[in-house]
């Protein structure tokens, strides 16, 4: 299952006013996973030497647990690197 609107946008939480932000998905490296909350997976990248915030909204828990264990396995790596993501099926393929 493909999941839709991946990449989200992102929310810096550190340049100031009129401080250039990540364009593109290559610019951004995954630093980890902060929460799951119901649908919902917060996670944060390095954008330089800014943190920046991203926030993925999923169809159900299930498929928030399953992504942010993709992007737990993807820390260190790019968004690009981490490219497309298709949910596996079931929970074991996560694994």
């Amino acid at each position: 299952m493909d999941l839709p609107h991946w990449p989200p946008p992102p929310a810096l939480s550190g340049p100031a006013r009129g401080a250039t932000v990540p364009t593109g998905t290559e610019e951004v490296i995954v630093k980890d996973v902060t929460r799951v909350v119901d649908s919902r997976v917060d996670f944060t990248g390095m954008f330089g030497k800014y943190k920046v915030t991203y926030s993925m909204k999923t169809p159900d828990e299930k498929t928030a647990k399953k992504l942010a264990k993709i992007l737990e396995n993807k820390t260190g790596k790019t968004l690009a690197a981490v490219g497309l993501i298709e949910l596996p099926a079931d929970e074991d393929a996560a694994e």
